[in-house]
């Protein structure tokens, strides 16, 4: 009996000092390169916005350089945004007057002409006390402006509380 048995192939034989490419190919493709790039140059130049002329320093610096008009707007938007931050300074600093209720208002109302009240009649007795006692006319005069202060920014308060009621916040 024979065996079949496969045929064993020789090996290819290649030539390793054979070139890859020959000189004519290295120079077929360098210049196809060249020329490739020489054409993306040109396109990118015609493409351009300039339609292929060299711009100067200065040129482009008065195209990024904004016009009077856009200028004066700015500056006016400028302008309207300080104030209106101005405003919402105030408005965030002063309450609604809708936020306190009218018995509240009256009821903080009587206490400042209550505390006047009080101040007036403190002074009042403070000036008879000064009478009775010998020397004492220099406390009184430093207490009466302490007290003459105190009444002027209760009845500020008391306008304040007026206006609140009334609507007519300054």
């Amino acid at each position: 009996m024979t065996e079949n048995k496969p045929t064993e192939t020789p090996p290819l034989e290649t030539d390793s000092k054979a070139p890859l490419l020959t000189p004519i190919q290295w120079l077929l493709c360098g210049g196809g390169l060249v020329a490739l790039i020489a054409v993306s140059i040109v396109v990118t130049l015609l493409l351009s916005p300039s339609g292929g002329k060299p711009e100067t320093l200065v040129e482009k610096t008065r195209q990024v350089q904004p016009s009077a008009t856009m200028e004066a707007r700015l500056r006016q938007s400028e302008l309207q945004q300080a104030q209106l931050m101005e405003r919402l300074a105030i408005l965030e600093a002063t309450p609604p007057p809708a936020a306190i209720p009218p018995a509240l208002l009256a009821r903080l109302n009587d206490q400042e002409h209550s505390f006047q009240q009080f101040l007036e009649t403190l002074e009042q007795g403070m000036g008879e006390l000064s009478r009775m006692v010998q020397g004492s006319r220099d406390w009184l005069e430093l207490y009466s402006e302490e007290l003459e202060a105190l009444k002027n920014q209760s009845q500020q308060r008391q306008q304040e509380l007026q206006a609140l009621g009334t609507g007519t916040v300054e």
